[in-house]
């Protein structure tokens, strides 16, 4: 319900309320400063801040599809999957309802062809590994043919 009514732009008045919120309080705490700011890179900027929540980057993701292949402009193939790979995990808060998938994952599901594209010639496993992300995040790159 809330994916159609970002999209048709029929959006009722609280929710669009908080979906302006929402944005202007992704980019402000972005922590990567040559992300464009566009609906195309809100993923980018949502998965570069640990602090941001699964179910928001799911919302995201959900809301712009094409989004997750898009590299970084002017990056040399800096991929959503890169990004999620050199971010921090999140750590929910304690009232949180938890979220069974993580965005390594989710992101890897999206685009799975970057699963196998380099950034600065390293893979995202590479990445995921240097980070020490845990092996339910690395698991489907590190499976996938």
């Amino acid at each position: 319900m809330v994916k159609e009514a970002i999209i048709d732009g029929l959006i009722p008045r609280g929710m669009d309320k908080w979906w302006r919120k929402l944005k202007f309080w992704l980019w402000q705490d972005c922590p990567w400063h040559n992300i464009p700011r566009r609906a195309d890179f809100l993923l980018h900027c949502a998965l570069c801040n640990p602090k941001v929540s699964p179910w928001i980057v799911e919302l995201i993701m959900e809301c712009f599809p094409r989004s997750v292949t898009i590299p970084l402009p002017n990056s040399d193939g800096c991929y959503p999957l890169h990004i999620a790979c050199v971010t921090d995990t999140y750590i929910p808060l304690s009232f949180e309802f938890p979220n069974r998938r993580n965005v390594v994952e989710m992101v890897a599901k999206g685009f799975r062809e970057s699963i196998l594209l380099k950034w600065n010639d390293t893979l995202p496993l590479h990445y995921a590994i240097l980070k020490r992300k845990q092996w339910a995040e690395m698991k489907l790159m590190a499976e996938d043919e």
